[in-house]
């Protein structure tokens, strides 16, 4: 579910992933804690808005958003419930890696309420 252009990561997190889109197509994403603040340099990320629609409409692929000390992947795997994307987060900074899902159509239901069609 989209909440204040954020999605739920998949339980036990109570993380959230937030995207925000520049007027170029350029989404931002950040993870974010229970009280809405960035963790660690899990900010900034950024990637084309256009990726992420594709990875939304195909069924295979990866793409990455990063930051200069960060990164977050979204992608198929067989590791995760076929209703999800695997995440992974890179934090250089805080020197971890984290991986968890989103479902994919919140994913697609996000990206649909921020760049709407037409």
């Amino acid at each position: 579910m989209v909440y204040q252009s954020t999605i739920q990561f998949s339980p036990p997190s109570q993380y959230r992933l937030h995207i925000a889109l520049d007027p170029n197509g350029v989404a931002f994403m950040a993870v974010l804690d229970p009280y809405n603040q960035p963790i660690h340099n899990l900010h900034h990320m950024k990637i084309p808005a256009s990726e992420l629609a594709k990875l939304c409409e195909s069924q295979e692929g990866s793409v990455t958003a990063k930051s200069d000390n960060a990164s977050i992947t979204i992608a198929f795997s067989a590791d995760v419930h076929p209703l999800d994307f695997q995440t992974t987060t890179v934090d250089e900074g805080e020197q971890k890696t984290t991986t968890s899902s989103v479902r994919k159509e919140d994913l697609a239901e996000l990206l649909g309420v921020l760049c709407p069609p037409g």
